[in-house]
């Protein structure tokens, strides 16, 4: 019974569009190389990066063992020079990435790395449905277009378009298809990871080998964002990442103060310790499962009050179950966090499923309500209506021509979700165990400032429940954080005029919002509302409405 409700939250969860041992990155940078993407060629070098925290040795397998692809028209219409590669992390695993260079500026923009959730879902539905520089035509055949398009013979002379609210406009965007196994990344054999902990090593040398072969993307600030089960793998990734640097700067500073080092060159014997050098500046949790029971406590507000939507409405019998179980449900979520036992989780868990989200979905099994976006119906069954959007990708990477473009060669395989590894990590115990506590560390410890969002017709994970979750998120300024009261925020649509985005609120560390007219997928749903939202968040550096 434990091992068949994993696997169908995981699958619930799955596809959604979205301390280790880290790093070993180039003694010496190599030089930066910056693409034509007309000429699909080279340009002069950029200078190799200085910092005064000289990383260790790349691992032998990976050094200078990848090469980037520039990319054009034919695998993305971007109106943006982006490149396509993939990562040796192992030798037995390669994380793919698609990179693309702000609009704007890309040497003073900052870069945005992006996640897709799953487990195991490809990130690329939210290259091409969500925060990319280019859209998917029709259902990734690009055939039922214009006249531009199609030539009538069944040829498309391009399977994309430009997306106008691309976050490729304020930011440089680079997103990973993870863990190894994913997407277009690969694992031989058994090899794809199973586990935060495994998959976190994976990402933090992925990372390494990127910023140490380009550099200069990363002077005007960093932030991780990840979607759905982003909300595990981004907070358990970059805690992991900032406690390593916090390590390695206080071993240098004891090291100094009982004079071991001579000067700041000198090479360091234990390479492996050697932490990413850049600075993780927040993350962006996207509808994300961080806790797996919060999204459930908000069903009364979300289903028994007029506040978050105008779809969906439980009855009577159904509200009053609901009030009468949120308060126990409530006491078993607070255990697991404080013990972060599995056995303590997984009892939260099935309480809360069985006599909470129960009645939600039997509301779902009727067919009418997708539980990913309540404006739309969902006539499969076991809560599996994922849009069908999220699997264009598939026609459009799996062309044998698209492959070789983006450097493979036999083709590969790509799906957007990788159903066997998705299983395999819906039943590791972990599944059960929230990143709460990594939350709270990144805020008070790690110097990290982190937003989060929430599309308002989102089922699986509930704006009340976000809202609540952040509310009782234990960290230093929770009283504080608790007390602001939400309003409104607005962004500016392509007339010119001011329109309503949702709600919003927090302090400088942290920013809680509701996305208006946006489902599971919001970044995709509302592209333009978001996307200001989030270029405001990194540009202010603190608190707005």
């Amino acid at each position: 019974m434990i091992q068949s409700h994993a696997m169908r939250l995981a699958h619930l969860i799955c596809c959604l569009a979205s301390a280790a041992a880290v790093v070993k990155a180039a003694a010496i940078y190599p030089p930066v190389i910056h693409f034509d993407v007309a000429d699909q060629r080279p340009l002069e070098a950029h200078q190799p990066y200085t910092d005064s925290r000289k990383p260790a040795p790349a691992p032998a397998h990976s050094a200078s063992s990848w090469r980037p692809y520039p990319q054009d028209d034919r695998t993305c219409t971007a109106n943006a020079t982006h490149f396509t590669g993939r990562v040796p992390v192992t030798p037995e695993k390669r994380l793919f990435f698609w990179f693309v260079e702000s609009r704007r500026d890309p040497l003073r923009d900052p870069t945005i790395l992006w996640l897709n959730g799953g487990p195991a879902g490809s990130s690329m539905p939210g290259l091409f449905q969500e925060i990319g520089p280019c859209e998917l035509l029709s259902n990734g055949t690009g055939f039922e277009t214009s006249n531009r398009n199609w030539d009538g013979k069944g040829n498309s002379s391009s399977v994309t378009v430009v997306n106008p609210d691309s976050w490729a406009n304020f930011a440089n965007v680079l997103i990973l298809d993870q863990p190894a196994g994913t997407g277009m990344s690969t694992a031989e054999g058994d090899s794809s990871p199973t586990t935060l902990a495994a998959a976190s090593v994976d990402f933090s040398v992925f990372l390494s080998e990127f910023v140490a072969r380009f550099p200069q993307y990363f002077d005007s600030g960093f932030y991780v964002a990840g979607e759905s089960f982003g909300g595990r793998y981004v907070p358990r990734y970059v805690a992991d990442i900032v406690s390593a640097q916090q390590q390695q700067q206080q071993r240098t500073q004891k090291e100094k103060r009982q004079g071991k080092i001579i000067n700041n060159d000198e090479d360091d014997d234990d390479d492996s310790n050697a932490a990413l050098p850049v600075k993780i500046d927040g993350i962006i949790l996207v509808d994300a499962y961080i806790d797996g029971i919060s999204r459930v406590l908000g069903y009364y507000e979300m289903f028994c009050t007029d506040e978050y939507q105008d779809r969906l409405r439980f009855n009577e019998t159904a509200c009053s179950s609901i009030a009468a179980a949120t308060p126990r449900a409530e006491y078993l979520l607070n255990v697991c966090q404080e013990t972060y036992e599995f056995q303590d989780c997984l009892a939260a868990v099935l309480y809360a499923s069985a006599n909470i989200e129960i009645y939600f979905q039997e509301v779902i099994e009727t067919g009418k309500y997708s539980p990913y976006d309540l404006r739309l119906p969902c006539d499969l069954p076991n809560l599996s209506c994922i849009p069908p959007n999220e699997f264009y990708s598939e026609t459009h990477l799996n062309r044998p021509e698209v492959q070789k473009l983006l450097g493979f060669d036999p083709p590969h395989r790509y799906r957007a979700v990788n159903m066997s590894l998705n299983f395999a990590w819906a039943g590791q115990p972990e599944m059960q165990i929230p990143t709460t506590r990594n939350v709270s560390w990144l805020l008070d410890e790690g110097d990290v400032r982190i937003l989060v969002f929430n599309g308002d017709y989102d089922g699986v994970i509930t704006t009340p429940g976000m809202f609540r979750e952040f509310d009782n998120l234990p960290w230093s300024q929770n009283e504080v954080f608790r007390k602001q009261p939400k309003v409104g925020w607005r962004w500016v649509n392509a007339d010119g005029e001011s329109a309503k985005g949702g709600k919003i609120k927090g302090v400088p560390k942290l920013v809680a919002a509701s996305v208006y007219d946006a489902g599971h997928m919001s970044p995709g749903d509302a592209k333009p509302a978001v996307a200001s939202l989030v270029r405001s968040w990194i540009k202010q550096k603190g608190f707005f409405f």
